[in-house]
């Protein structure tokens, strides 16, 4: 690694629990309501950059 390349920083691992349980839910069709919201605010960020 050079002098100037940023440290790489992971965020903390995800429970295996949490992760079975979205695997679940989505298997179900089922869409809580965080995923729900994520999803609508990432259209929205996608289309805020599209139209610059």
């Amino acid at each position: 690694m050079g002098k100037h390349e940023p440290v790489v920083r992971w965020a903390p691992r995800v429970a295996q629990a949490k992760i079975r349980r979205l695997y679940q839910l989505d298997a179900q069709g089922i869409v809580d309501e965080m995923r729900s919201t994520t999803s609508v605010s990432g259209c929205i960020l996608v289309a805020a950059a599209s139209s610059t």
